[in-house]
């Protein structure tokens, strides 16, 4: 039969261990600074593009306003008979 662990337990081990994982961590960190810092060549690359095009404008001419102004209308008049 398997040993059932709380998570409490858990906690509490790494609590008491956390000058370890400290002390870890900054380690791995300060040598991985010195090895990038010395021994890693940087390498800088750019690329970009640039696209024109030509401009197009949308139009709408004075029927397309007069419908859009006529359904407006219709559905205001609907909107008021039913108010």
């Amino acid at each position: 039969m398997e040993e059932e662990v709380s998570l409490r337990e858990l906690i509490l081990i790494l609590w008491k261990g956390k000058w370890i994982i400290f002390v870890t961590t900054i380690i791995a960190v300060f040598i991985t600074g010195i090895i990038s810092f010395y021994f890693v060549e940087p390498v800088y690359k750019a690329q970009s593009a640039l696209i024109i095009e030509k401009f197009k404008t949308n139009t709408i001419n004075n029927a397309g306003v007069k419908s859009l102004l006529d359904i407006a209308t219709n559905l205001t008049e609907k909107i008021r008979s039913i108010i």
